[in-house]
């Protein structure tokens, strides 16, 4: 991309090229025949590279790992993801700043770059006293990007305001300690004497520690949900033989860093908090709600939930990841400096919904059981991994059933246990299906359909604040627990009869076809009239004949858990499927005689 001067500039002046590297543009044109503060910019920008005529852009405009990557915006006055720096400029003196050594000179510093960072400071005046004149001043100047940052040195006669010397260096290619800086002509031309002697040094931008938290003493404010945090810390983490006291001392200076926390604004997106080392989980809860004005809620409400893939390589990323719900006193950043692979925190709300806790409760038994393994390194896993799942409309009588099933269990395994604990050992498993509802994400383009499972979906999305929810219908052979890992919104399982469900793509199916059909016979009916072919619609009960499933191949596609042991069950689930007959074809309202001969006779 490229910019330049408009036409409209019939004097040749320039515009100030920084805002513009700043957003990333390629190529700035600029009249070079006028000589300004904009053409020295313009130097200054290449001499630091050898003129070579080419300048490498800041991180966060092209690497992707960077956390600011893609939410840069130079125009704004808060940059959580860029480290600022202090910068203590101090002019002690000068040598020849001016060619009439009984000027009354002063020295202007200026801070060029985006918009937040631009500043200007000035010394006091020396009187009649070019040749060696003592400022002795100090300045601090706080700089966010210093990527794209030049310091402007200008030396000015007091008398008459005119600009007797000046330089422009790039902010990071001035070195710290003292120097000597040579100065230059208005015209931005090499002066022989004239020097400025100054002393700098920057420093990164530190956040003071504080005196550790005690969770016991925040209980009261956080409201009920505290105890329910104190039993998710019980379960996650071992306990602690001491608790940590608050010091007492002066305060220190911890250096900040950055992490990005998903699932406050949305389940991609991701808001960029400040950490220290000292920073716990309870900290960055906090900081996160009032990073998107949610001081109403409280931290005991939400969960920090720690997503991290087996890998770092791409073909890493498509497989399962392991999530684990972080302690409320963890250090965060202790936390991620174990990971082993591409990972990111997410923040989760604790609700009372049978699903949640059920996620929730299964998550914490993963962990406690890891830790136990860790602890007795020296044995073998001999159970299977399990988890707890929450199936809704399970029976008229009972609205939804919690229970234990094994990680690897598919659809109709989920199926047959729901309906055994539901007391309905009698009816066959494959009669239904699992069908999965999820809250509908905010922006997103994926399809939203219409709940059919009597008001139970529109139950769950008033309860979660939305409007609609995604229906999905699983396979009989889809594993239930990878589908639920895969979940990025409220969500839960329903048992439907498969017959509901054939009704309703029968449904739409017709709806289509008598579309279609109307259109056809509208453009074409006189042309077909006299045709014996008719064309006929494939109706949804011959795509059940066509793709019938074979007994063997039904027997293969079920696998019982260990916890079904019923021999009903069992018997009935491997009985041979019921022969579907095809529908009789409907009748049409008009009968059509055919003719046998038409014969055409001239009238006489």
């Amino acid at each position: 991309m490229r910019t330049y001067p408009a036409g409209m500039r019939i004097d040749s002046s320039n515009f100030n090229p920084v805002i513009f590297w700043a957003f990333g543009i390629q190529m700035v044109a600029l009249n070079y025949q006028t000589e300004d503060v904009a053409i020295a910019l313009n130097t200054a920008m290449f001499e630091q590279h050898g003129r070579c005529g080419y300048v490498l852009k800041p991180a966060v405009m092209w690497d992707r790992n960077h956390v600011m990557y893609n939410h840069f915006n130079p125009w704004e006055k808060e940059f959580d993801g860029l480290h600022a720096t202090i910068f203590t400029l101090h002019v002690i003196s000068g040598q020849c700043v001016c060619s009439n050594y009984t000027a009354n000179v002063q020295v202007e510093v200026e801070v060029i770059g985006i918009p937040v960072d631009c500043a200007k400071q000035k010394t006091k005046v020396v009187p009649k006293n070019a040749l060696n004149p003592i400022w002795n001043d100090i300045f601090t100047f706080q700089i966010m990007f210093a990527d794209i940052s030049f310091l402007r040195f200008i030396v000015t006669d007091a008398n008459t305001s005119h600009v007797v010397s000046q330089r422009i260096v790039p902010f990071s290619s001035l070195r710290p300690g003292y120097r000597h800086l040579r100065l230059r002509s208005p015209s931005n031309q090499p002066l022989e004497l004239a020097t400025l002697f100054i002393y700098s040094k920057t420093e990164e931008d530190l956040m003071e520690g504080r005196n550790s938290i005690d969770i016991s003493q925040t209980a009261a404010a956080t409201g009920k949900r505290m105890s329910l945090f104190t039993k998710v810390k019980e379960l996650s983490e071992a306990s602690r033989d001491f608790k940590e006291m608050p010091t007492i001392g002066p305060k220190l200076k911890r250096r900040l860093f950055f992490i990005s926390v998903f699932g406050l604004t949305g389940p991609d997106e991701y808001v960029i908090l400040k950490v220290t080392q000292e920073s716990t989980v309870y900290d960055v809860i906090a900081q996160a709600l009032l990073k998107v004005q949610r001081l109403e809620d409280k931290v005991g409400d939400y969960m920090l939930v720690e997503d991290v893939q087996s890998g770092w390589e791409k073909k890493d990323q498509e497989k399962a990841s392991t999530q684990r719900i972080l302690d409320i006193t963890e250090k965060v950043l202790q936390a991620q400096n174990k990971w082993k692979g591409a990972g990111r925190f997410i923040l989760r709300k604790l609700s009372d919904d049978p699903t949640s806790r059920a996620w929730v409760t299964t998550m914490l038994k993963e962990q406690k059981r890891k830790l136990e393994l860790e602890q007795d390194a020296g044995g073998w896993e001999a159970e299977e991994k399990m988890f707890l799942v929450c199936v809704y409309n399970v029976s008229p009588d009972q609205p939804y059933t919690v229970f234990k099933a094994p990680c690897s269990s598919t659809a109709l395994d989920v199926i047959t246990q729901a309906m055994k604990k539901a007391h309905r050992s009698g009816e066959d498993p494959r009669n239904f299906v699992l069908m999965e509802e999820l809250e509908a994400q905010q922006g997103s383009g994926s399809e939203q359909h219409t709940p059919v499972s009597g008001g139970s979906s529109s139950s769950m999305a008033r309860r979660h604040g939305s409007d609609k929810v995604e229906l999905r219908v699983l396979q009989d052979d889809e594993n239930v627990h990878e589908a639920q890992c895969e979940w990025k919104t409220m969500g839960r399982f329903v048992l439907m009869p498969r017959d509901n469900v054939l009704i309703e793509d029968e449904e739409k199916t017709k709806s289509a076809g008598l579309l279609k059909s109307s259109v056809s016979r509208s453009s074409g009916f006189a042309k077909r009239f006299g045709s014996k072919r008719m064309s006929k619609h494939q109706t949804s009960t011959d795509k059940l004949m066509i793709f019938q499933p074979t007994p063997d191949t039904v027997r293969r596609s079920i696998s019982f858990p260990s916890q079904v042991n019923n021999t009903q069950t069992v018997t009935a689930a491997l009985a041979p499927p019921v022969q579907l007959q095809p529908a009789p074809e409907r009748q049409s309202a008009f009968k059509l005689k055919p003719f046998s001969k038409l014969s055409f006779k001239r009238a006489k």
